[in-house]
């Protein structure tokens, strides 16, 4: 059952208080009709001394009294229950508001949360793809790797295969393989080996720095130093060195 309104509910108790005091006013107006009534046509008796007509007007006046007790008895209830139900009222929209708000909070977080994330992932991308085109021409400079096989290799790049290129230039920068700095055939080569290594450098130290300043990175940053592109920023802080020997 739906409340009414505070409007409504105040209309309707200064009904029922005009209401009683109307029904006050006419059982006084009968109450007194009838004793003026009777001391007309019956009197006083003779030698009647004033205490006693005190008395008599006590007793007219003490039902009158009473009545008007009880009818403010009533009105002062009925105010009481308007209070009470405009309180309740109150607090049930209170608990309307705070609800509303709680989700507007709520809505509001999740959206930041998920612009936030939005944010991470342009950067991860952003950074992947950076990374894995110098790494392309790393690993076709030290592994001497054809044309054919970087195209081939992007293909799989763009199919969701992030480390391939990585994974290649590990293969190409390990100690073991034949094509470390110095085997690279000429100056020209080398110094393009070293240019190429000093932006991956660069480029990976600015994708950590950038994953530590978001808030919700600290598990990915810790993931990206330790992953493919960390080895790879290794390996190359060694060949770096290597590639400038003249």
């Amino acid at each position: 059952m739906m409340s009414e309104p505070p409007a409504q509910m105040e209309r309707t108790l200064r009904r029922q208080k005009r209401q009683m005091t109307i029904a006050g006013l006419v059982v006084t107006t009968a109450w007194l009709a009838m004793g003026s009534w009777l001391l007309w046509h019956v009197g006083f008796p003779d030698g009647l001394r004033l205490n006693d007509i005190g008395d008599f007007l006590s007793g007219v006046v003490a039902p009158l009294a009473f009545i008007w007790l009880v009818i403010g008895y009533f009105q002062q209830g009925a105010e009481l229950s308007l209070n009470s139900r405009s309180l309740a009222l109150q607090v049930k929209e209170m608990q309307e508001s705070v609800r509303q708000q709680s989700e507007q909070a709520a809505a509001l977080v999740s959206s930041e949360a998920h612009s936030r994330r939005d944010v991470l992932m342009r950067v991860i991308a952003f950074y992947t793809d950076l990374l894995a085109s110098y790494a392309c021409d790393l690993w076709r400079l030290a592994g001497g790797i054809e044309e054919e096989r970087i195209a081939q290799a992007w293909d799989r790049y763009s199919k969701g295969d992030r480390d391939i290129f990585f994974f290649g230039l590990i293969d190409a920068l390990r100690p073991s393989s034949p094509a470390l700095p110095e085997a690279v055939g000429t100056e020209e080569d080398r110094e393009e080996l070293a240019h190429l290594s000093e932006e991956y450098l660069r480029i990976y130290d600015a994708f950590i720095a950038e994953l530590g300043r978001l808030d919700e990175a600290h598990v990915l940053h810790d993931i990206y130093l330790a992953g493919d592109m960390k080895i790879v920023k290794d390996l190359l802080g060694t060949v770096q060195a290597a590639a400038r020997k003249p």
